[in-house]
């Protein structure tokens, strides 16, 4: 499921990430993690949230950027 795509005129980032991640993290929380910051880096942070959540999903993500 495409989830979020976040844009600037610089930068465009596409996520595409299980419900298994947007059962825990707000869109409002993945584009603060996501937008700005090394895309590995907040991957890991948003799949490490999901998971201290509770986690009963799998939780996928995947990060397109130019």
């Amino acid at each position: 499921m495409l989830r979020s795509i976040i844009s600037s005129l610089k930068k465009m980032i596409i996520l595409r990430c299980s419900d298994g991640l947007t059962n825990y993290c707000t869109d409002n929380m993945i584009y603060e993690t996501v937008f700005g910051n090394n895309l590995d880096e907040a991957i890991k942070q948003l799949i490490a949230f999901a998971n201290e959540c509770g986690g009963k999903d799998n939780i996928t993500a995947a990060v397109i950027a130019n």
